[in-house]
């Protein structure tokens, strides 16, 4: 639970030894006795507890401890600094009925008990209001319709009610808290439900209830928004800001472009808080509550694909380091070979992370089939066994495991230093690498070898030392040339699968703004309409979604307008596959309803163009062979 911090500049509590030297008089002792019933209960126990002292309001009436006597000592007492009108925020989850229990509280001798009072209450305040907040659940429908409803501009300045507001505001206190006490807890309230992130908290909008399973496919609805409407319109709208938006949008361009980057929130964050910035200091603002979800949800969810991706990239390290630490195993198996040409779907987070691994050793090699990452277990031992099973090993030179060996050794060197004073490894080591380079130079060098005259042998290995360093040399580069041609092609794929992603995108804001009309709005539109619901959409762009994706076109036969008129007047309904069957068929039973107008339910626009469409929808229907 998130600590609260008390205001240290709030009104303080006067003891009750303090009273007579400040004001210079002594309380009646009916005063006296009810502060002091007050003072023995203020303490953070019964404000956990919630025993606080508060009106009994089943007294007597016209007794010493009426109500209305009670009421004007506190009354009193709370004006002479004694007393503090507090509240507790209650919730009844069987009947779910929000409340307020006001209590009143005095100095005691522990001068901390006041702050851990407040801290109390307003924690379980924050709690209750929380649970009151999520119940009932809202509905899908209901959040897509604030949402949208968020974007007109009707709507632009009258923001969401703030419910905590409105329950204080109509609560009727027997003796109404100081305005700081109020605006204290309130904001405690606030900032503890804004720290718990179960309820979305916006100062100028209120309170969100959006459970954590559906943000991902909120956050989604938001972005189509936020990029179909709110960013074409702050565009549009100011210069100096479409300046800022679009130095960002050439960022995420260049970052789409790379086919490693993976996949971030990271920049559509970044112009939402452009934008809120731009408007800093104004309550509201067009998208307003867009712009805030994005910047709420663009952290959750980008977290949460951080955090998935990690867990993935650590899992498979780990299998791939557990294997190099079992020294009961093969030669072959100790050794983890990634070839970085044929390996296509090795995740390259996953080499990274073990390079990285401070307790593998790792090198590069150019072998005849590609470049190859090599990595073994650091440690003494491991690598003494590697160095006496390659020995054991018979030799063929298309065997590069020596080399790998080599190359590891050479590249960690400084890392491994200690492992040159073992003279049985050095030995062997030396052997292998024998093998290696007599397989390098003429054969009757071996001559001279088993006559061991030293100074042809060395000569014989410079050769042969010379020769791998001319073929790693020549290997790199060929090795270099294949990669830029990969990497061309890599993005010349990727490159096309942007566009297509684009026009995905494009086609997801046509299917908004169409789910906008027909399901929220509850109206047949026609395309023009349809596209004043997403900025983003022009003509041309739809007519070749309508293209693509095969939408299903309806207009009048009797229109004599060119083919973009004639679109933009003419309805529009899903692809008729069975992805959009069932919205179709929902499109088809609005129609029945707008055109038998049975009920007059006021959820369907019911003028005369929505009946001729609905005519129109049905008169076609039978001929499209909808599914």
């Amino acid at each position: 639970m998130q600590k609260v911090e008390v205001n240290p500049n709030l009104p303080p509590l006067l003891a009750a030894e303090e009273f007579q030297s400040v004001y210079g008089f002594v309380l009646d002792n009916f005063s006296q006795g009810l502060l002091k019933e007050i003072q023995s209960k203020s303490n953070p126990k019964n404000a956990q507890n919630g025993t606080l002292y508060r009106i009994n309001t089943i007294s007597t009436e016209g007794t010493r401890n009426s109500v209305e006597n009670l009421i004007t000592a506190i009354t009193k007492l709370a004006k002479l600094r004694l007393v503090l009108s507090v509240f507790e925020i209650k919730f009844e989850q069987i009947d779910s009925v929000v409340s307020i229990q006001s209590y009143f509280i005095a100095r005691t001798e522990s001068s901390s008990s006041s702050d851990e009072i407040f801290q109390i209450l307003i924690e379980k305040s924050a709690k209750a209001f929380e649970n009151y907040l999520a119940s009932p659940l809202i509905s899908e429908k209901d959040i897509r319709k604030e949402i949208t409803s968020s974007l007109n501009h009707e709507n632009e300045e009258k923001g969401k009610v703030n419910e905590l507001d409105i329950l204080l505001q109509n609560y009727n206190f027997e003796v109404p808290p100081k305005s700081e006490i109020l605006d204290e807890m309130k904001e405690g309230i606030q900032t503890v439900i804004h720290a718990n992130q179960k309820i979305l908290y916006f100062p100028n909008l209120g309170f969100y209830y959006i459970p954590k399973e559906k943000i991902s496919e909120y956050f989604q609805f938001c972005l189509i928004k936020f990029e179909s409407n709110v960013i074409p319109l702050a565009k549009k709208n100011n210069l100096d800001l479409s300046g800022l938006i679009e130095n960002i949008e050439k960022e995420e361009s260049a970052y789409e472009e790379d086919p490693i980057n993976s996949l971030t929130y990271t920049f559509k964050k970044k112009i939402a808080e452009k934008i809120r910035d731009f408007h800093k200091g104004s309550k509201k603002y067009y998208g307003y509550l867009v712009v805030e979800l994005v910047i709420y949800f663009s952290e959750i969810v980008q977290s949460g694909i951080d955090h998935k991706k990690k867990l993935q990239v650590d899992a498979s390290a780990n299998t791939y380091f557990n294997r190099l630490l079992d020294m009961r195993s093969d030669l072959e198996t100790r050794f983890l070979k990634i070839n970085l040409e044929r390996d296509d779907n090795f995740d390259y987070s996953v080499l990274t992370a073990l390079r990285k691994n401070l307790e593998v050793l790792c090198a590069e090699w150019n072998d005849v089939e590609g470049k190859v990452s090599v990595f073994v277990w650091d440690n003494i031992e491991n690598l003494k066994s590697l160095n006496r099973l390659i020995y054991q090993r018979p030799y063929t030179k298309k065997d590069s495991t020596i080399l790998h060996f080599k190359q590891i050794i050479e590249s960690n060197e400084k890392r491994i230093k200690k492992i040159f004073s073992d003279y049985e490894f050095v030995s062997i080591y030396g052997k292998n690498l024998q093998k290696v380079y007599l397989s390098y130079i003429p054969w009757y060098y071996w001559i001279f070898f088993m006559l061991n005259v030293k100074p042809v042998i060395d000569s014989g290995y410079a050769i042969a030392k010379s020769k791998i360093k001319y073929e790693q040399m020549d290997r790199e580069f060929k090795y270099e040339k294949r990669a830029k041609e990969r990497n061309r092609e890599r993005k010349e794929k990727h490159k096309k699968q942007i566009e297509l992603d684009r026009m995905n995108k494009n086609f997801d804001f046509l299917v908004a703004a169409m789910d906008e009309n027909y399901f929220t709005l509850n109206r047949i539109p026609i395309l023009s309409e349809i596209m004043e619901s997403s900025l983003s959409l022009d003509i041309d762009m739809v007519l070749n979604l309508i293209r693509q994706k095969q939408m299903v076109v309806i207009h009048s036969e009797s229109s004599k307008d060119n083919e973009k008129n004639q679109v933009l007047n003419s309805v529009i309904l899903y692809p008729n596959i069975v992805e959009y069957s069932e919205k179709n068929r929902k499109i088809i039973s609005l129609a029945e309803k707008i055109q038998k107008k049975g009920d007059n339910d006021s959820d369907f626009d019911l003028n005369e163009k929505q009946t001729q469409r609905a005519k129109l929808i049905l008169l076609k229907i039978p001929s499209l062979h909808i599914s």
